[in-house]
């Protein structure tokens, strides 16, 4: 079958799920009637140029151990948009591609103050049934790059039940090695970004009591804003 609606791939998604036994709200959720919780960790998420709603992803699921975010996108080439750095973050790639909006939901949910360390996301497009393309990630922090790619996973199988999913999480999970490699590129990376900060400041001639100052004025702006009652009030 032939795909000429975004709409046709989200029927093949719920087709997936029901030969699997899941039941729509109540083991999967659709874009218009996500969980509380998830509204409440997805806000400021939304893909319009304010993002003053919450994300509303396609497909999430809330059965297993760990939240699931899935994002469908019509035509195979719509999948992921990426360059030699990375995955893509900006706008138009969050907003018209699976995989960018997928990770954009996930790493807005681990930032919320909901308490989320870890999240499934997983792009789908297709042109047809045939040619249905998956990527699952497991994305463990809110950063752009905190995602691992599951480069053997490219079904929607391990959903089925908590057997499956708890051997598809076993092998999801950062190892030991991959965990260190990771502190190793953000040592790394943090360095480079120092010493560009470094230049860009000896370039505009400020001098080193301002460099101090302007670096706590970063850094605090980055922290979460609580209020009376210490709910946090910060929005994107």
């Amino acid at each position: 079958m032939n795909f000429s609606l975004e709409e046709h791939i989200n029927d093949w998604v719920k087709k997936k799920f029901e030969k699997m036994g899941l039941k729509n709200q109540a083991d999967y959720f659709t874009e218009s009637a996500i969980p509380d919780f998830l509204k409440e960790a997805l806000k400021g998420r939304a893909k319009t140029e304010s993002k003053t709603n919450f994300g509303k992803p396609d497909f999430s699921l809330t059965k297993y151990k760990i939240p699931i975010v899935i994002e469908n996108k019509l035509y195979g080439k719509k999948l992921i948009s990426e360059t030699k750095d990375g995955i893509k973050y900006d706008n138009k790639s969050v907003s018209e591609y699976a995989v960018n909006g997928a990770l954009y939901y996930a790493t807005g949910i681990i930032a919320s103050p909901q308490n989320i360390g870890e999240v499934i996301a997983i792009g789908i497009a297709g042109d047809d049934t045939d040619s249905i393309k998956i990527n699952v990630y497991y994305v463990y922090g809110s950063g752009e790059r905190s995602y691992k790619y599951l480069e053997n996973v490219h079904t929607l199988d391990f959903l089925e039940n908590e057997t499956t999913f708890s051997e598809f999480y076993k092998n999801a999970v950062l190892t030991e090695e991959e965990k260190h490699r990771i502190l190793i590129n953000s040592k790394e990376l943090l360095s480079a970004y120092s010493k560009k900060l470094n230049k860009l400041m000896h370039n505009h001639n400020i001098t080193a009591p301002q460099r101090v100052l302007y670096v706590s004025g970063m850094l605090l702006s980055m922290q979460n804003i609580l209020d009376k009652t210490a709910r946090n009030c910060k929005t994107d």
